[in-house]
C-alpha cells in the first residue's frame, strides 16, 4: 500500500501512479525523478491505471493506493439491541440504543 502524509489527495494519487508505472506524462516536467513515459506500453499502463482509479469509489481508492482525503469524517450509526433481563415471573424487556 502507498502511504502519503501532508499532501493532497491529488498529489498522493499522482505519486502512486508514477511509482507504479515508473514514469510521468510528458507535460509533468516538474518531477525529474521519473522519466517521461515514452513507450506505448507505458502510456497504456498509465492510462489504464488512472481510469481504474477514476472508476473506484473513495474507499476503493484508499484501499488500493493508501491515499485518503485530508479531512476527517466521523460516521455514526444507530444500533438497537433488545436484551431480556427479566427475572422469573417478570417481563422486563429493555431496548438499548447507542450512537
Amino acid at each position: 500500500m502507498f502511504f502519503c502524509s501532508n499532501v493532497t489527495v491529488n498529489e498522493c494519487l499522482s505519486d502512486y501512479v508514477k511509482t507504479v508505472v515508473g514514469c510521468i506524462m510528458p507535460w509533468q516536467t516538474a518531477d525529474t525523478a521519473y522519466p517521461p513515459c515514452a513507450t506505448d506500453r507505458q502510456l497504456e499502463h498509465y492510462l489504464n491505471l488512472t481510469k481504474a482509479l477514476a472508476n473506484m469509489d473513495e474507499l476503493g481508492v484508499t484501499f488500493k493506493t493508501g491515499c485518503k482525503d485530508v479531512c476527517t469524517r466521523k460516521e455514526f450509526r444507530a444500533s438497537t439491541e433488545i436484551s431480556d433481563n427479566s427475572k422469573p415471573g417478570r417481563h422486563n424487556n429493555q431496548v438499548h440504543t447507542s450512537i
